[in-house]
């Protein structure tokens, strides 16, 4: 859904793997785990440069943040 052409769209995809990576416990670190292996972090780095709206930008942002964790800022350079 975040690399979907509708903004609307990539605005709930987002949402869907915010939602994912912040939740508590086990579940939680196993979402981030499933995220990152399933291309998570290309799907979230290609939605923040196709949207365009503030809304959708700021969620992708913090999703990506959520994403790279301890991996650092220098992770979203690559690719």
């Amino acid at each position: 859904m975040c690399k979907e052409d509708e903004e609307e769209m990539r605005h709930r995809g987002v949402v869907c793997i915010l939602n994912v990576l912040t939740a508590p416990n086990k579940v939680g670190e196993w979402g981030t785990k499933k995220v990152k292996e399933n291309g998570g972090l290309e799907a979230l780095k290609e939605c923040l440069k196709k949207s365009r709206g503030q809304q959708v930008l700021e969620i992708t942002v913090e999703a990506l943040k959520k994403l790279i964790g301890d991996d650092g800022p220098g992770k979203l350079l690559e690719g």
